[in-house]
């Protein structure tokens, strides 16, 4: 629409990243949990999906995240563990939350000025600025209709920790979201499974990208915070994800990191403090945590843990 094409213009006005790598991020999180400790910390920091040249975050009701940053209120997030049919996930069923987060991501206009539409988990460790090298080292920083899965072995490994694609392919994914609504059986599915079916099902073409994450989630990967990759996988405090963070060069990419699009208009300072660091391989999984918690008489096993989300375990 016009309209679109001209919010879409005035953020590429804005944006300075080179081109094809400029970035539209953005992830749901729950008010007054650890998912919004966690985005806050990433806002004051200038890190994550707030390093990218766009972004927009979405909760059950507006509200202030930080200066300059409101979130847009989609309705509630309820969703059930376990879905039912032989594509059902074991963890959170939550399309319907995404698909109103997704209509929001397709009226504002904004992801059409970007070159790659990146959609993380609040628990997820983006380091945009990798981000965009990857691209560039995987000659995908030009005009492509893709989307890239991101963990090997499995039937359907476009994992929703980091779900990365085309601004063509968004757009197209966009033009069909109703179409896939009608004809996927999607009812017992996560939301990456419905994004990543509905893909495929409208001829979006796919990559394999198995650095683009370490997914404590995909088979086999363990979320070691070695610089080098885009992103990390699952760090459920702000301690845990800041730490991560640090050790993975995110502090340093985004000191030395130029203030692009709407970064350069909040003018959000760097991180220059590190926290300490957690031993290698300690840092607290939700498992742990149930754990711990059972042990010292809180709440039970995984079934019962308060902080869950409806995001991929």
């Amino acid at each position: 629409s016009p309209a679109a094409a001209a919010k879409a213009g005035d953020v590429e006005r804005l944006w300075g990243a080179p081109a094809g790598t400029r970035l539209f991020c953005w992830c749901i999180l729950r008010e007054g949990t650890y998912e919004q400790d966690i985005l806050r910390a990433q806002l004051n920091n200038n890190a994550g999906i707030f390093a990218c040249d766009d972004y927009q975050t979405f909760s059950e009701r507006a509200f202030a995240l930080g200066p300059g940053v409101e979130t847009f209120g989609i309705g509630a997030l309820t969703s059930t563990r376990g879905g039912t049919g032989p594509l059902a996930t074991s963890s959170w069923v939550n399309s319907d939350a995404f698909l109103r987060a997704w209509a929001v991501v397709r009226s504002s206009g904004r992801y059409a000025a970007a070159d790659w539409v990146v959609k993380v988990d609040p628990d997820t460790v983006l380091i945009p600025s990798v981000l965009r090298d990857h691209l560039v080292s995987r000659g995908l920083n030009g005009p492509v209709n893709l989307y890239l899965p991101n963990c090997a072995g499995v039937r359907d490994g476009f994992y929703g920790s980091i779900e990365a694609m085309s601004a063509q392919a968004a757009a197209r994914f966009f033009d069909n979201i109703d179409r896939c609504k009608q004809t996927l059986p999607y009812a017992g599915w996560g939301e990456d499974l419905f994004t990543q079916r509905c893909m495929d099902s409208i001829g979006v073409g796919h990559q394999p990208d198995y650095d683009l994450v370490a997914d404590g989630n995909c088979p086999g990967v363990a979320p070691a915070c070695a610089p080098g990759k885009p992103a990390f996988h699952p760090f459920k405090t702000e301690a845990a994800w800041m730490t991560c963070w640090h050790q993975a060069g995110g502090a340093r990419a985004a000191a030395a990191a130029p203030a692009t699009g709407v970064q350069a208009l909040r003018g959000v300072a760097s991180a220059t403090t590190a926290p300490s660091p957690l031993p290698a391989g300690k840092h607290q999984f939700p498992f742990q945590y149930a754990r711990a918690q059972h042990q010292n008489g809180g709440q039970g096993w995984l079934g019962n843990i308060n902080f869950m989300s409806f995001h991929r375990l």
